[in-house]
């Protein structure tokens, strides 16, 4: 009898098992049906946006100098803090493919960009076309792009970093905020920069909160705390990561971009910090942030959505003293910090050198705009006002022309990398033939390029697009031609796997008063064989 009723207890526990796990899986696929019918649109809009932008880089190979060294490798992982970047190669393998990882990146930006959608509450059709159509055209999309052999890589870490802010504000289940604080420790294990998505993301949705009339002070202040909470805590369980990392695989953090300084502060540097953070924005304006603001149409673009921020924050301000004095307080405060939030890698690491892939979260001042409107209209409807009206049609003209313009500045600078590409290919693909020619030529004779080419009669394509002077990763003719990994494209490219001296070899042909005597390649002399290497002179 006894034996009955624990077998009978045992197969009510097991329905109630399976009941709540299928309830789980449907509720599950109700929440991805919505959302997929909410953002459908969305989301084709921005992978047809994104297909015009990158399109020509999709269908080349187009390398630049550090494509050229990692086309069968994901980079530096270890040394740089990225242990995840080096767990992808398990699902997404070590080729620098353009059509697939670069098709990758832009399926996973549309996906983000639908997230964020979701959790800033913008539910205009024609505003998440927006916000989608500049997360995939922002110029730090196509400078991951020139970055193709990480492109994927990144993208996954840009939906981990939404993702990681997504969970974190459903705080009412522990499970929650675990997923939440996992999103963001792979994040960052992939690429550190991306945490000031997250970061934005939080103070952004804070602000919300100010301007809803049923949330009380209380509640914001301790939303904050928790939200900054999860950060903290992800980023220490990632510095611990890295350390236990780095001590199985024997590795140790390098000094490229202060990696083995991160962690470390000083008052001077943080001090620094909040100057180099604010001075991004009259950046954005007067001169260029690494290609955020290139060209005329774009800083006025910033001018007009820095004004719309202010009026936009005035008139909300007016609104939160009616109601709360003390949300009127943390509104304002919440604004000064998002500058910092945005680049806050400059508090982080002083000796950080800030460049155009990893200033992707400054998108949100082209977004916080939509953001204000949205609140101000569905918590105060001032929807009929004419201020309102205007400032709305002004951002939604201002974004359709910045849009445009960062289509155009993608293809200006995949045009570059080609021409500078193909000048590179033509370059090389003549020295290979020179080398094979000179007399004593053997597969076991070593190849010495000393010094640097100084761009003897070849076109300076610098002054053509003055546009990209102040952009990362796509690089000029001449400074493609002497980059470092000249000797992996020799390799991959034209397919001429020499034997090149050592470094200790080259220090001794440099000071060799026979190579003194030769002339700069192109020029003739400038090719000889001395003690059975073949020495291309480039500079004295």
């Amino acid at each position: 009898m006894k034996k009955k009723l624990n077998k009978d207890k045992d197969d009510t526990k097991e329905r109630k098992v399976k009941e709540e796990v299928n309830n789980a899986f449907n509720n599950l696929k109700e929440r991805l049906l919505n959302f997929y019918k909410n953002y459908k649109m969305m989301f084709i809009v921005t992978i047809i946006i994104g297909f015009i932008a990158h399109g020509f880089m999709l269908a080349n190979k187009l390398p630049n100098h550090d494509d050229l060294q990692s086309i069968f490798s994901k980079g530096v992982t270890f040394e740089l803090g990225r242990w995840g970047l080096e767990l992808i190669k398990y699902i997404s393998p070590n080729y620098s493919m353009p059509w697939f990882n670069g098709i990758m990146l832009l399926i996973l930006i549309a996906i983000s960009a639908c997230l964020i959608a979701r959790i800033l509450g913008i539910k205009s059709k024609v505003k998440q076309c927006l916000l989608g159509a500049i997360m995939i055209t922002y110029s730090s999309v196509t400078c991951t792009m020139a970055y193709m052999f990480t492109a994927n890589s990144y993208g996954i870490a840009i939906l981990l970093a939404i993702l990681g802010a997504y969970f974190a504000i459903k705080m009412n289940k522990k499970l929650n905020l675990i997923l939440s604080v996992i999103c963001l420790i792979l994040s960052l294990s992939i690429y550190q920069a991306y945490i000031c998505i997250t970061a934005t993301l939080f103070i952004i949705l804070l602000i919300k909160d100010c301007l809803k009339k049923e949330e009380n002070l209380k509640n914001i202040v301790l939303k904050g705390l928790k939200l900054l909470s999860i950060l903290i805590v992800s980023l220490l369980l990632y510095l611990a990561s890295v350390i236990i990392v780095n001590y199985i695989t024997g590795s140790s953090l390098g000094e490229y971009q202060g990696a083995n300084s991160i962690g470390s502060f000083s008052i001077t540097g943080v001090v620094k910090g909040i100057l180099s953070n604010y001075l991004v924005l009259p950046r954005l304006v007067f001169r260029d942030f690494y290609g955020l603001s290139a060209g005329i149409l774009l800083k006025i673009g910033y001018v007009i959505s820095f004004i719309s921020i202010f009026i936009l924050a005035i008139m909300c301000l007016k609104r939160i003293s009616k109601v709360s004095k003390g949300k009127a307080v943390v509104f304002v405060v919440l604004g000064i910090l998002i500058p910092l939030t945005m680049n806050a890698l400059y508090l982080v690491n002083e000796k950080l050198e800030m460049h155009s892939l990893m200033v992707y979260s400054n998108l949100f001042i082209l977004v916080l705009p939509l953001v204000l409107i949205n609140e101000l209209n569905k918590n105060f409807e001032v929807s009929k006002e004419k201020t309102i009206k205007y400032i709305n049609n002004i951002i939604v003209g201002t974004l359709i022309i910045m849009t445009f313009k960062y289509i155009t500045f993608a293809n200006e600078c995949y045009f570059e990398l080609k021409l500078s590409y193909e000048n590179m290919y033509s370059f090389y693909n003549t020295l290979v033939t020179r080398i094979e020619s000179t007399p004593g030529f053997d597969e076991n004779t070593k190849v010495a390029l000393v010094g640097n080419y100084n761009g003897s009669l070849l076109t300076n394509n610098k002054l053509r697009f003055s546009d990209l002077e102040d952009f990362t990763g796509i690089l000029k003719n001449y400074e493609l031609i002497t980059a470092y990994s000249k000797e992996n494209f020799i390799r991959n490219y034209i397919g001429a796997d020499f034997i090149y001296a050592s470094a200790e070899e080259i220090n001794y042909l440099v000071n060799n008063k026979e190579v003194q005597k030769m002339s700069n390649y192109p020029y003739d002399n400038s090719i000889k064989k001395i003690d059975n290497i073949i020495v291309i002179k480039f500079s004295d």
